[in-house]
């Protein structure tokens, strides 16, 4: 098996993508993606170009912040911000007639490709180009599509696939809550998305990872998490992402959020810092290489 322990959010802010690096210098962290539209983008190209080993993707962002190049219409406000959640602009494509989804898919394809080439332009020209996104916005069938058509004009090699399987984990009381409650349906509904995805990847050259853990136990990952999970889909050659989100926004950086938009209490959330602490740990460590993680 390899397993691979991610986080997202990389260059979104500095302190966010300081406590990335820090797992990556001193934990289990082996991956990362950066956001292209992130207030700390310059700080974390430079950084990621001093760590060998490490992996770096692509985190397409349509869900918070300014956009790269769209401009205010269906998927940006007056302002230049992203205006939708997962469920709206999925919504905002279904409810809209041929010449809206003509222009929403327009829109999109622009923005994605923009944030795309920014990342490129800065990698070597041999640099593979992993995609995921912000919130899983890539797993809406109309913005899955749209990268697979951009797929060649951007050199994409490989998509995560955000499928999770079930799994108990029952160490701790508070748990409970993840099977009851938005996680366990935000599971459910990826599952279904990436149902045929990864076949239709294959066939396509691209590649992607067998399993994902990260969904049911999102915003509260830990060591017991993994632990539970890995059991159930133990399989020879398997390629696994693990995602943790360690990375948390210094008290100073919330000026970011001074007009309003994007998800604060996301980055200030006491979870991070267990998050943070537990990629860091020895016993976490040793519970990565026991399954095949992936070696820096």
């Amino acid at each position: 098996m390899k397993l691979i322990i991610h986080a997202d959010d990389f260059g979104f802010s500095k302190g966010v993508s300081d406590k990335i690096l820090e797992c990556a210098d001193k934990g289990s962290l082996t991956s990362t993606s950066i956001v292209p539209n992130g207030y700390a983008f310059d700080y974390a190209i430079k950084e990621f170009k001093k760590r060998k080993g490490l992996r770096l993707g692509i985190h397409l962002n349509l869900a918070e912040g300014k956009a790269l190049r769209a401009n205010k219409g269906l998927l940006v406000d007056e302002k230049g911000y992203f205006k939708h959640s997962f469920q709206s602009l999925w919504f905002a494509w279904l409810s809209a007639g041929k010449a809206g989804k003509k222009r929403l898919k327009h829109e999109t394809k622009k923005e994605i490709a923009s944030q795309v080439e920014k990342v490129r332009k800065v990698l070597p020209k041999n640099a593979k180009i992993n995609i995921d996104s912000h919130r899983h916005f890539h797993m809406i069938p109309f913005v899955f599509e749209t990268i697979l058509e951009l797929r060649k004009e951007l050199g994409i090699s490989y998509i995560r696939i955000p499928k999770e399987p079930f799994f108990l984990a029952l160490d701790r009381a508070n748990f409970l809550e993840n099977y009851f409650g938005l996680n366990i349906a935000k599971h459910v509904l990826l599952n279904q998305l990436s149902a045929g995805k990864k076949q239709k990847l294959e066939k396509l050259g691209i590649k992607s990872n067998d399993y994902f853990i990260g969904n049911i136990f999102a915003g509260n990952m830990s060591e017991e998490v993994v632990r539970a999970a890995l059991p159930k889909i133990w399989e020879r050659n398997a390629v696994v992402e693990a995602l943790f989100h360690p990375g948390f926004a210094k008290k100073e950086e919330a000026v970011h959020w001074k007009d309003g938009k994007g998800f604060p209490e996301f980055y200030y959330s006491e979870w991070r810092k267990k998050e943070f602490k537990t990629v860091k740990s020895v016993s976490f460590k040793r519970l990565v290489e026991d399954f095949g993680g992936v070696k820096k």
